[in-house]
């Protein structure tokens, strides 16, 4: 392995590179991954979001007819009801910023004490060197979208004003704190802290000498993987996408591509399995204030009941039941990847 490649504790890869145990769970099909967004709403609105915070899922909800209500005594028993069926990891992801959330700390308890990995991703706003602390000292991950090195383009990506300095503090100051959390695994270094990059027209242009992915990259080297992506073309960032691309058809910004391939050094930062199949519908099960959702993304609309009415286990069945009838493809929300395994 290359020495620039650090594994983010707790994420898909983590587990094929460094556990064989949970990997063969997860060949088989077996529970791994317990999606649990959180209804909350975000302090930011960024021109990528495919989420738009807990709204969401709360429209999943009405058009059901009911409403989220979801008490902190069945929150745990779903935490305790996953672990025992063979769930490592929590992903706090998808609506909304978590750090927002009052019961987040008593979420990271209980599974600091189970042992469980939860990967909490965050815009870093109200990541502090106190909270980086906490989270880390817990077990947990943290996945920190950081998208512009300059005030500027910094406002114009997440549509907010004068954040940039502090969210750049805060990200320093975990940086160091990273260092301390970090291991080496049969000679892999795993890190609890995983740094999220989209390339936009904003701030990756080599043309006009635009390259603030790189200032990056070499900001977060060796002490965070550092994952570099293209945009996803749903959410805001669809609506937004000649905005962030310069491109009008909907399709791919090449150059913006690149920068993933040249300047990603994170093994970890997709739910992708080896086979290309998203391990977080083949081995996950999403909860949201009671009520399962096919996808983390929401992209489908499918009424898969309650817990703890509906156990876990039978869920996971029926979604088995509803993969193979589609077809097994790699990922049930985007068209384009929906061939056979």
């Amino acid at each position: 392995m290359e020495s620039n490649k650090l594994v983010l504790r707790g994420t898909t890869s983590y587990f094929e590179t460094v556990d064989s145990e949970v990997s063969q769970r997860m060949e088989e099909g077996g529970l791994v991954f317990l999606n649990m967004p959180l209804p909350v709403g975000c302090n930011y609105d960024c021109l990528k979001c495919f989420s738009g915070g807990s709204d969401i899922y709360n429209e999943q909800l009405r058009q059901r007819g009911v409403t989220a209500e979801f008490d902190s005594d069945l929150r745990e028993r779903l935490v305790r009801d996953a672990f025992d069926i063979g769930a490592r990891t929590i992903v706090i992801a998808g609506a909304g910023e978590p750090l927002i959330y009052s019961g987040l700390d008593e979420i990271l308890g209980l599974t600091g004490r189970l042992g469980m990995s939860t990967v909490v991703f965050t815009n870093g706003f109200h990541l502090s060197k106190e909270k980086a602390e906490s989270l880390f000292s817990n077990g947990a991950s943290i996945f920190f979208s950081y998208d512009s090195t300059t005030p500027g383009n910094y406002d114009a990506v997440t549509q907010t004003t004068g954040n940039h300095d502090i969210v750049r503090a805060n990200l320093e100051a975990t940086l160091d704190l990273s260092e301390q959390y970090s291991i080496t695994r049969e000679e892999h270094k795993i890190v609890p802290f995983g740094v999220n990059t989209n390339p936009t027209r904003f701030t990756y242009n080599p043309e006009t000498g635009v390259d603030e992915i790189k200032e990056i990259s070499d900001l977060v080297f060796g002490r965070a993987a550092h994952f570099v992506s293209h945009i996803t073309p749903s959410g805001n960032a669809e609506h937004n996408w000649e905005l962030l691309t310069g491109r009008r058809d909907g399709n791919l910004n090449f150059q913006l591509k690149q920068a993933e391939l040249i300047y990603g050094s994170g093994i970890g930062g997709s739910s992708r399995r080896k086979n290309g199949s998203c391990a977080y519908v083949y081995n996950g099960v999403t909860v949201y204030e009671g009520y399962y959702m096919p996808c983390p993304n929401a992209g489908l609309k499918i009424d898969f009941g309650r817990y703890p009415e509906v156990s876990l286990s039978d869920h996971l069945d029926s979604k088995k039941r509803m993969m193979m009838e589609a077809n097994n493809p790699l990922c049930i929300t985007r068209k384009e990847e929906t061939s056979k395994q």
